[in-house]
């Protein structure tokens, strides 16, 4: 992608999503799968590299459920609201301070862990603002953080991140992201 990436990005595929007012309000689910959901947070934050072109900051994941797969920083929202959740995940595992933009959605994924049994996990998108270098703060979690191309993510991706991205919802966000700024 090249300094005019913002012009080649799809505006189509550009939605309206949900601003939310509270920090500590969590969205309610549209259409959910039957069955008790764990609730857990994703943050996506872009930036532009010197030659206009965005990138998506994701990490390698480890010691976890998915662990060697790339995703974007979150983790359980522990009561919080998805804002609150989302800002502090990012501020704990990157030291990046962000600027909640809008709720991007939400995945729903099942999985057998065998110490735990089926898991149900509602992951919540929010798209987030932030600057500044990512750092690894929880090396016990993560390889590190790296900024990614929309146009060369890292493989493999992360089950939730991977849908996500399937669904054409980062395009999307980086669509709202661009209009934002």
């Amino acid at each position: 992608m090249g300094l005019d990436q913002h012009d080649r990005l799809d505006h189509d595929k550009a939605m309206t999503f949900l601003t939310l007012n509270d920090p500590n309000e969590i969205p309610a689910p549209i259409d959910p799968p039957p069955g008790d959901w764990r609730l857990g947070s994703a943050v996506t934050v872009f930036r532009l590299d010197a030659a206009g072109e965005i990138q998506v900051l994701m990490g390698r994941r480890k010691g976890a459920h998915g662990a060697g797969t790339y995703a974007f920083p979150g983790g359980k929202l522990d009561g919080q609201g998805l804002y609150t959740a989302a800002l502090r995940e990012l501020a704990e595992e990157t030291g990046l301070v962000g600027v909640p933009i809008a709720y991007l959605g939400d995945v729903y994924r099942e999985f057998e862990d065998k110490d735990k049994g089926l898991q149900r996990w509602r992951t919540l998108y929010a798209l987030v603002s932030a600057s500044g270098e990512p750092r690894t703060l929880e090396p016990q979690k993560s390889y590190g953080w790296n900024w990614h191309y929309l146009d060369s993510l890292p493989e493999p991706l992360f089950a939730p991140a991977s849908e996500f991205i399937c669904a054409g919802r980062l395009e999307q966000a980086a669509v709202a992201w661009l209009e934002r700024r």
